[in-house]
């Protein structure tokens, strides 16, 4: 039932007729809103196009280890599973800010592309690892990365959804929603931007 819901959410075009709410436009990124009274949780829906192939966006999708370096608030994260290069298990902790307790989740990265789509579901799992003493543990989350090849370039569509545990303010809410999007993708873009041109400086170099 939750996971029709989820890929009802995630198959919308954002409508205000929907529920959408645009949130943020700027520097090339789109953020919407949504409540989600079925399942009790809140979700967003983040767009963008950057000049770089499907190949290249999942080299930085797909190491999670690095999640740190330029994902909004992640802290630590440490790879529970792996099963090959399109499914794993990760546990990652989410910095807040005081006086709010920090929090975690556990979910499995699940890869599923074609010529011309890529998508990464993150589904839940909260109890592959135990809870942590002094964490609020996400138990309701979920949402996924999709890639879309156009041309030279690549749409890129982040969605995700989740009870942020206990009642919270709207700053909070603020940070999970809407700048904590776009600030991923405007990292995504630059972390993928970097990686493009350390891999040309090492061909070069090579040559």
């Amino acid at each position: 039932m939750i996971y029709t819901i989820l890929m009802h959410l995630f198959l919308l075009v954002p409508n205000p007729s929907d529920g959408w709410k645009q949130a943020k436009q700027k520097d090339g990124i789109a953020v919407w809103t949504k409540d989600s009274s079925e399942i009790d949780a809140k979700a967003f829906l983040a767009k963008t196009t950057i000049n770089a192939s499907q190949s290249d966006i999942l080299k930085v999708l797909l190491e999670p280890s690095n999640y740190p370096e330029w994902l909004e608030r992640c802290k630590k994260v440490e790879i529970i599973e792996q099963n090959g290069d399109s499914s794993q298990t990760v546990y990652m902790k989410i910095g807040i800010p005081w006086p709010f307790q920090d929090r975690d989740m556990v979910q499995s990265l699940e890869l599923s592309s074609s010529k011309e789509i890529s998508v990464i579901e993150m589904i839940n799992k909260p109890d592959a690892v135990e809870e942590k003493r002094g964490l609020v543990r996400l138990q309701n989350t979920g949402g996924q990365w999709k890639l879309k090849t156009i041309g030279t370039k690549t749409e890129i569509q982040f969605t995700f959804w989740l009870d942020p545990g206990g009642l919270i303010p709207s700053m909070l809410a603020n940070i999970f929603l809407v700048n904590g999007p776009y600030k991923n993708l405007l990292n995504l873009r630059q972390r993928v931007a970097d990686l493009s041109s350390r891999q040309s400086y090492e061909s070069d170099f090579s040559n």
